[in-house]
């Protein structure tokens, strides 16, 4: 079993470990990334061979060469992070837009009729069906081409997830300006609005529990190229493409390497995940902060000028790390 390291004793343990030059910097670096992000991640890039379990370095190395690769990482993540939150804002419309138009039609005008539905699944299955869902306790199998049971496991996170969704703990609702007037009120919150308090990985779940006619309606929402006769074709490559980015977005929001995900997922997988991003992020209109800055809208009132200033004192740290 590994030993935790000092900084001093990992800085040794590269010297006459991984070959590293031995280079003052290593210490300003070592205190910047923590090594697990900095070194295991890239030295697949710098062993020269393998004896037995002991990766061998025959060249000598700068810790530039490491943090240049990790500093690479960042860039990309960055990037993906802004379209990748443009591509979730866009599921979240179409699932709150393609659920609630169900209810509509079923003559629940306010879209609320799933708060009673999903805190009784159980007495309201046939209900839950109506809204277009499946039973939460089957899905469909692509290799089988079957509906076949979920596991017990499965459908206990599903009947949760569902009635959380129904019931929102009272911290969540506060904090979630949307609500607002609901609360004040005492009205209950529209599916349209919960939406956006859901992760990527709880929107996965719910597509998953959707009947074909909804899921094929969410990607028409997206892309209304599809056709109904190609359901088959897109509805399950829509699936796996969501868990790829839902991952990635994971390993993005907690700051972990892109390059391990990357290595261990099939690069096609990979691809498609990434396409399907690149498609549903494309905006009306994508401009810079410079482009908005030199055409500002013309504000009609004073009560949001402190906030305006805060927006500036943002703008500037930006601008000056982008610099």
């Amino acid at each position: 079993m590994k030993k935790f390291k000092t900084l001093p004793e990992q800085k040794l343990h590269l010297l006459t470990n991984k070959n590293l030059i031995d280079e003052e910097i290593i210490d300003r670096i070592l205190n910047e990334r923590p090594y697990a992000s900095l070194i295991n991640p890239y030295k697949k890039f710098f062993y020269t061979s393998v004896d037995g379990d002991v990766h061998v370095y025959d060249d000598k190395v700068s810790i530039i060469e490491y943090y240049k690769l990790a500093t690479l990482d960042d860039l990309i993540a960055k990037e993906l992070n802004y379209i990748i939150g443009i591509f979730e804002r866009r599921i979240k419309g179409a699932f709150a837009y393609v659920i609630s138009e169900k209810m509509n039609s079923t003559g629940d005008h306010s879209a609320t009729s799933y708060i009673d539905i999903f805190n009784n699944l159980d007495e309201k299955i046939e209900d839950f069906r109506l809204l277009g869902f499946n039973d939460y306790k089957s899905t469909y199998d692509i290799r089988l081409k079957a509906i076949v049971d979920v596991s017990d496991k499965t459908k206990e996170y599903r009947k949760n997830l569902l009635m959380s969704i129904a019931t929102l703990d009272e911290d969540k609702k506060k904090k979630n300006k949307l609500f607002q007037k609901y609360i004040i009120n005492n009205q209950p919150i529209p599916f349209w609005l919960v939406v956006h308090t859901l992760s990527l990985g709880d929107l996965v779940s719910i597509y998953q529990m959707l009947g074909k006619d909804l899921r094929n309606s969410i990607l028409k929402y997206l892309d209304d190229s599809i056709e109904d006769s190609i359901f088959k074709d897109t509805v399950f490559k829509f699936e796996q493409d969501l868990n790829i980015i839902k991952e990635l977005r994971n390993i993005i929001n907690h700051y972990e390497p892109l390059y391990e995900f990357i290595r261990s997922v099939p690069k096609r997988k990979f691809l498609n995940g990434i396409n399907r991003v690149e498609s549903y992020s494309i905006k009306f209109m994508d401009n810079s902060i410079d482009d908005i800055l030199d055409d500002l809208p013309k504000f009609r009132n004073s009560d949001n000028n402190s906030i305006i200033d805060i927006y500036c004192e943002l703008i500037k740290v930006i601008k000056k790390r982008d610099d």
